[in-house]
């Protein structure tokens, strides 16, 4: 059995979409949960690489990721892979990632 290391701590002044794009290039299985500095709790699950659900207070799916990766920051912890309890996710992380980073360049020019 391949033994496993774990870490935990803090990391300041990392973009979350950097962060999302790590996980999923590394195939990460884990559930995702964001404390917005200005929003609602919000979780991303990622399984092996793929976004399949997430939540951000009332709304699911692509909205909600949006929504995480228009934050101005926060706090995320890792918790323990546990399948969603609905799949509200299709697109790409590539495709994701893209348009957040799309949205948020749109946001910042509007000022």
């Amino acid at each position: 059995m391949k033994q496993r290391y774990s870490f935990s701590g803090m990391i300041h002044n990392i973009d979350i979409l950097e962060y999302v794009q790590f996980l999923i290039m590394i195939g990460a299985r884990t559930i995702l949960e964001l404390r917005l500095r200005r929003g609602p709790t919000s979780k991303l699950f990622i399984d092996h690489g793929r976004i399949l659900h997430a939540t951000s207070g009332d709304l699911d799916g692509e909205d909600a990721f949006y929504r995480c990766a228009q934050s101005e920051g926060g706090v995320f912890t890792h918790f323990p892979w546990a399948e969603p309890q609905m799949r509200t996710i299709d697109a790409s992380g590539d495709f994701l990632l893209l348009e957040a980073a799309r949205r948020r360049d749109e946001k910042l020019a509007a000022g």
